[in-house]
């Protein structure tokens, strides 16, 4: 028993964490990793939210309209999202890609 108890005595405490400072830094990395992924996704989320806290502070705080401002906000943010929406909806971005992929004549055929 004194061997083995002299055994565990002797370890340091860097060889007794180092799995938990891998374990950390494996967590770290994929938080970094989450976060610059996610960063090419979010210009529009990015854009989308700044409009609508945007308005909302511009008509709620600013102009003083209180909750009417936040709701009249959120409208017009949706409003601005079904016009944008609409505008892609109309330039039939599925059209051009079936023709760059399958060719013009057989374009009606794909579908």
């Amino acid at each position: 028993m004194d061997v083995q108890t002299n055994r565990y005595q002797e370890q340091t405490l860097f060889s007794i964490s180092w799995p938990l400072f891998i374990e950390l830094a494996l967590h770290m990395g994929m938080g970094i990793i989450a976060t610059l992924v996610l960063s090419h996704y979010s210009d529009d989320a990015a854009a989308g939210w700044g409009v609508a806290v945007g308005f909302s502070y511009l008509l709620g705080v600013y102009y003083g309209l209180g909750i009417l401002g936040v709701w009249l906000a959120q409208g017009a943010d949706e409003w601005l999202r079904g016009c944008f929406a609409y505008r892609r909806w109309m330039g039939k971005p599925w059209e051009r890609a079936t023709n760059m992929f399958v060719g013009k004549a057989d374009s009606k055929k794909a579908f």
